[in-house]
């Protein structure tokens, strides 16, 4: 089971230093907004310095704070029901300028993402693409448009894409009956047609 990030602050609470205690007391008690912040705005919420966050999201063990917000976010999830995350939203947008959040999100993500990122994963996956003999493309409801614009850049490129039109079961086993471990699916979900696009 993994430790929650509540769990190590509690188990390493009493040797931490005086201004890593405040950003402690903070994660724990207003894990909420915390989870939303920058370093920078939790250094200035708590009064530290922005390299004593970084620094602090080191000592629990995290490579950075892009993976230490993370587990904040993990934390929240975990405590708040969907109403109380929907009213916290709210709450952090207030009349802010929406724009600038939604974007600063989408940046904490990508960087997230870029971290955790698998490389030899991502050139395996390139490759297979580029050896396939038939590369196939899915996508179920919400995740449809994407699906589609992938295989309209990758049709430009190659002459071997065909996107697979999930609208009903029967039409999925139609187009894709002839694939085989020459072929490549690319399949894009989100919840909650996963089970869909799986299957």
């Amino acid at each position: 089971m993994t430790i929650d990030i509540s769990q190590r602050i509690r188990k390493m609470y009493p040797s931490l230093s005086k201004g890593h205690k405040k950003i402690a007391n903070a994660v724990i008690n207003e894990y909420e907004t915390v989870a939303y912040m920058t370093a920078a705005q939790l250094g200035n919420k708590v009064g530290v310095s922005e390299s004593t966050v970084v620094r602090f999201a080191g000592v629990l063990g995290y490579e950075g704070y892009s993976e230490f917000q993370h587990a904040v976010e993990e934390l929240a999830k975990t405590k708040l029901t969907p109403n109380q995350r929907i009213d916290m939203t709210k709450k952090r947008i207030g009349r802010g300028d929406i724009l600038d959040s939604v974007m600063h999100s989408d940046i904490s993500k990508i960087k997230r993402t870029l971290e955790k990122l698998d490389r030899n994963a991502f050139y395996d996956a390139v490759d297979a693409i580029l050896s396939a003999k038939t590369v196939y493309i899915i996508g179920a409801r919400s995740a449809e448009p994407i699906a589609k614009i992938l295989n309209y850049n990758l049709s430009l490129i190659f002459d071997n894409v065909k996107f697979v039109n999930a609208s009903s079961t029967a039409e999925v086993f139609e187009q894709m009956f002839s694939i085989n471990q020459d072929d490549v699916l690319i399949a894009f979900s989100f919840p909650r047609y996963s089970s869909r696009v799986a299957n």
